[in-house]
């Protein structure tokens, strides 16, 4: 289905860009399967994997799902899509009962389709609208249900994951910049400098 694709849309220079995309996108994925490159880190961890693409760099796969894949790990995205099944099940649930949430349902859903193909959730202009309508589907269904969870417990966790990720994302960017701008300045080959920045 890929080659159909990118046969189909070849002729557009975009589309195709954006096709090619992926099969890199989820080898970049497939390299760090357990936690992902990490939130906002694609633009500079996929340059390696973006080679046939010289002088570019790109800052989304253009497709949520590889975003999530590639930034956050297979464990993470299995754990968000099935919260999002979840309550998008509550939504659709509630939708029958007002032609506006339904109406509101529908433009959801077909944004969540369209960045299937485009990222555009990523910019505040189109994010921040999108969640403030999903609140007011949400509202105007009004169903209740509710999680209780003791507070101390959910500090100590969110502690915990902030602590280890901290560790994990050490030494600095400003660290390892510095430490790759010695490695350029002392190489003797450029095959140095390729050690260093893979390291």
């Amino acid at each position: 289905w890929y080659e159909t694709l990118t046969e189909r849309f070849g002729d557009a220079v975009s589309a195709f860009t954006k096709l090619t995309l992926w099969p890199r996108a989820l080898e970049a994925a497939m390299d760090y399967p357990r936690t992902g490159m990490g939130r906002g880190a694609f633009e500079v961890g996929f340059t390696r994997f973006a080679g046939h693409h010289a002088g570019r760099t790109f800052t989304h796969p253009e497709n949520w799902l590889l975003q999530w894949l590639v930034e956050y790990g297979v464990p993470l995205t299995a754990l968000l899509l099935a919260g999002a099944g979840f309550l998008g099940y509550r939504l659709a649930k509630g939708l029958k009962h007002s032609a506006f949430a339904l109406s509101v349902g529908i433009a959801v859903l077909a944004v969540v389709v369209h960045n299937l193909a485009d990222f555009n959730l990523e910019f505040l202009g189109v994010g921040a609208a999108w969640f403030s309508v999903v609140g007011v589907a949400a509202a105007s269904m009004a169903i209740p249900w509710e999680i209780k969870v003791p507070r101390a417990k959910v500090l100590g966790v969110a502690s915990t994951l902030a602590l280890v990720g901290c560790v994990m994302a050490w030494p600095p960017l400003t660290a390892v910049d510095s430490t790759l701008r010695e490695a350029k300045i002392q190489a003797a080959r450029p095959a140095d400098v390729r050690t260093a920045a893979l390291r």
